[in-house]
């Protein structure tokens, strides 16, 4: 089977590709790049692709070990600096999009250096105020969660285990599962108007699957699907 499968890449190259012929008016390279297959195509448990090591005998994905350590340094030098300019941080944050890849939620938390990013392009260097650091802080965090690895199953599109539906408004928010569970939370008045309707609505998709998670009716391998009627939230 093993050997099977090493063949089944230059199976597909050559089912697939133009056939070289023997006159042919310009020079063409074999189609299947056989050095290149013998250094990336042989089988085996764990390969790097795209940037990411899949462990497809733990059904694992994970950030490699240089890219982690290498990321992480440059964010504590951030943190710690306390300044910083438009290149740098359009890098950074180019990195914090590819986390987000794996990890959707990432994008979340972009908006505030997205916008310091913005007053920093006309400028030579721009301190990093707290709520910036903050974020790079929960950022080493997400990075030591996609270092430890993230279930395959997780980022597959599967059939949803659990539904839930979440709406909030100025007042309030709750929501409801597929089952019938449903939750509803009024805000007290000191607290009206404080923040958004789409921050409230983001909370609500949290909060709503998270109540089957406290009642011990989620749990590891189980997919949910959290919904609301905003596509920004």
């Amino acid at each position: 089977n093993v050997e099977r499968m090493e063949g089944a890449p230059l199976l597909a190259v050559e089912a697939i590709a133009r056939p070289k012929h023997r006159e042919e008016p310009l020079p063409r390279e074999e189609m299947e790049a056989r050095n290149k297959l013998e250094a990336e195509a042989a089988a085996e448990e764990i390969k790097t692709i795209l940037g990411w090591r899949f462990d497809f005998h733990r059904f694992l994905i994970s950030l490699p070990e240089n890219k982690f350590i290498a990321w992480s340094k440059d964010i504590k030098n951030l943190i710690a600096r306390g300044e910083t300019h438009a290149k740098e941080l359009e890098k950074n944050i180019g990195r914090f999009t590819h986390l987000g890849v794996l990890m959707p939620f990432v994008h979340h938390f972009l908006s505030r250096l997205r916008e310091l990013l913005d007053r920093s392009k006309n400028r030579r260097s721009i301190k990093i105020n707290q709520d910036c650091k903050d974020d790079l802080d929960l950022m080493l965090f997400f990075l030591a969660m996609a270092h430890d690895g993230i279930d395959l199953n997780y980022i597959a599109y599967l059939k949803p285990s659990h539904i839930y539906r979440s709406e909030s408004c100025p007042k309030g928010l709750g929501g409801y599962n597929h089952h019938g569970k449903a939750w509803r939370f009024l805000l007290p008045p000191n607290l009206l108007y404080r923040a958004s309707n789409n921050l409230l609505e983001h909370l609500a998709s949290i909060i709503t699957p998270w109540i089957d998670i406290i009642d011990g009716e989620l749990g590891n391998g189980d997919c949910s699907l959290s919904m609301t009627d905003s596509s920004t939230s």
